[in-house]
Formats: C-alpha cells, structure tokens, sequence
C-alpha cells in the first residue's frame, strides 16, 4: 500500500512537471503568434472575404497571386479601363458591399480606384495571407524544437524525482554519476554554445525583432526572413542565401518594415544658393504636386532640411519624403518618383 502511495505521488508530479513544460511551451505559441498576429489574421480573412466578393462577378474561381487574373477581374468590373468609383462598383454590388470594397481597395479615401492600385492591393492581400501562413509554420517547427530542448531538460527531472519518491536514489545517483561523468568533460567544450543558445532562445522566442517572411534592414542591407532557428537565423539578400547566428543578429540595429508605417527616403539635392533662393517656394509647390500625384504611395508631408553651404557658390539641401512601408509595389513607386523628382529638379534650376 505504501508503495502504491509512493508511486501515484511520484506520478503525479511528473505529470505536473510535464504540465508546467506544456503551459511554458503554450505560452510561447500565445506570445509568439496570437498576440503579434491575432488580429491581422482576422483582418487578412475580412479582405480575403472582401476579394472573393469581388472575384464574385467572373462567376469563377478565385486566383489569389495572378496579376493577369486580376487584371481580368479588374476589367470585368470596368471593360474600357476607366477607374473604378462608387457608382461603377454600387452596379454590381449593394451599397454595403461597395463600402467594404472602398474601404480596401481606396485606404486614401481618393474616390478612384485605377488598375494599377486594385492590382497592387490585391496582390498585398494575398502576400499577407501567404505570410502568415509560413509564420504559423515556421512557428510550429521553432516550437517543436524548443519541446525537444525542454524534453532533455525536464525528463532527467521528472525522473531524479520519481526515484527519489520511491526511494530509489541509489540507482539513479550510481547511473548519473556516469553520466555526468560523461557530460562534463564536455560541458567545458560546448560551454560557450550552451550560452548561445539560451540567449538566442530569448532572443527569437520573447524579443521577436522579426517572422519568417518579414522584410528587415540590417547593416545598410535589405533581407527576407526566410528561415529562424534556435541558433541560425536564414536570410534571402538580392536572392542571395544568408545564414547568420542568433548571436551575432542581437548585435545589429534592425528595422523590422512590418512593424513600421512609412519607408523614410532621403534625397541630397544640390543648387546654386543664388538659384535656390529664387526658387525654393516655387519648388515647394512643385514638389507637393509631384507628391499628390503618388498620393497612394507617399504620405503627403516631406521635409527639406540639413542646408549645407559648399565652395563655389553652391549648397545641399536634405529632401525626405514617407512612402507607405506595406505597399506591394515599394520600391517600384520610389525609382518612379525619383526620376520624376530628378526631372523637376533639373527643370526648376532653368527657371
């Protein structure tokens, strides 16, 4: 009977060290997933929603990353190209719907909806559900991995103190013995990884700088999150593969673009002083109109700032404009507007 006892103790505080690893390990998922991704996953599903509403009109299946698709989607709603507005969309949908439509495909409440932009949007709705979908799986590999880390650690626990309920220490002191005699020579050999890997542990579970697919800059570069480990993290850099250790990233200042709003761009302008100051309020203008007219990638606002006075007679002047981080077309809008920018520059110094 005392034996029985012993062992439905021992028992039951395995089953509750096991219970403490599993409450430690879903409680890694919730942080890792639900509290960064909950609600964007219920607002990728709201715009999924929305696109197959749109989609409704082909009366056929949806093709979610098809450019040409969507085009052909975009036509069927205005078959001469003309931009899509209220009134074309309340055509073929009820006013409700066609708020649902306005509030996804016109986020800058401009009334028109061109090609370009519905495409743009589409295809940023279907990233997003993409993203989120390799997250979900890279988590579930990240957390596996970590359950595999923890097994090692608790399961000599979890036995150490069901012998010891039992009494049976002797046994298990005579064979840990041997194996700490085995372990430790070693333990002065992979010290310095033992510590790595707990510190990249808290750096990839609890600080979180990035998820698989997010687009980070790091020393002056641009990466894709293509792989995190529990000591290497896998980059994609100009279609590059890099593989960087945990440690060495928790050095780096990171900017994580899916945390952010605006990409920040900065153009150093050069111009006669003379010149400059016949021109400046007329630039000014300029630039604003020249902004407008991307309104769906910029943010309105810009800054000319950091005036530096040359030799000769000259001067640098600090442009800043904020585009919109998320847009699926980024860095196409940015080489646009810079052309664009280089064009009036060069016209504003002749007038």
């Amino acid at each position: 009977m005392e034996n029985f006892v012993h062992i439905t103790l021992g028992v039951s505080l395995v089953m509750f060290l096991y219970l403490i690893k599993t409450i430690v390990l879903e409680g890694i998922d919730y942080m890792m997933y639900w509290c960064s991704y909950f609600q964007k996953l219920i607002q990728t599903n709201k715009d999924v929603q929305t696109l197959n509403l749109v989609n409704s009109v082909t009366q056929k299946t949806i093709t979610l990353r098809s450019p040409e698709w969507i085009s052909y989607v975009f036509k069927v709603l205005s078959p001469e190209g003309t931009p899509l507005n209220r009134d074309t969309l309340e055509y073929f949908f009820s006013a409700t719907e066609t708020d649902e439509i306005l509030a996804l495909f016109d986020r800058h409440n401009t009334g028109s909806i061109d090609e370009k932009t519905f495409i743009d949007t589409w295809l940023n709705v279907a990233y997003e559900k993409k993203k989120i979908k390799n997250v979900v799986e890279y988590k579930n590999v990240l957390l596996k991995k970590l359950d595999y880390l923890f097994s090692f650690i608790f399961i000599p626990i979890m036995l150490f103190t069901f012998m010891t309920i039992l009494g049976k220490t002797e046994y298990f002191t005579t064979y840990g013995s041997i194996v700490v005699g085995f372990i430790l020579p070693l333990s002065f050999i992979f010290a310095g990884v033992i510590g790595d890997l707990f510190k990249s542990i808290v750096f990839v579970f609890f600080v979180r700088p990035f998820e698989v697919g997010d687009k980070i800059e790091m020393m002056d570069k641009i990466y894709i999150v293509d792989e995190i480990g529990l000591l290497y993290s896998t980059f994609l850099n100009n279609s590059l593969n890099v593989t960087m250790s945990n440690i060495e990233i928790m050095n780096k200042n990171i900017v994580n673009y899916r945390r952010s709003e605006f990409y920040e761009k900065k153009y150093t302008l050069k111009f006669d002083i003379d010149v400059y100051k016949r021109v400046v309020d007329d630039f000014k203008k300029e630039l604003k109109n020249l902004i407008d007219e991307h309104s769906k990638l910029l943010k309105k606002k810009f800054k000319l700032e950091n005036i530096v006075v040359k030799e000769e007679g000259k001067l640098e002047v600090d442009l800043i404009i904020y585009a919109d981080i998320h847009s699926h077309n980024l860095m196409e809008g940015i080489d646009e507007f810079s052309i664009r920018l280089d064009k009036l520059v060069n016209e504003i110094k002749q007038k």
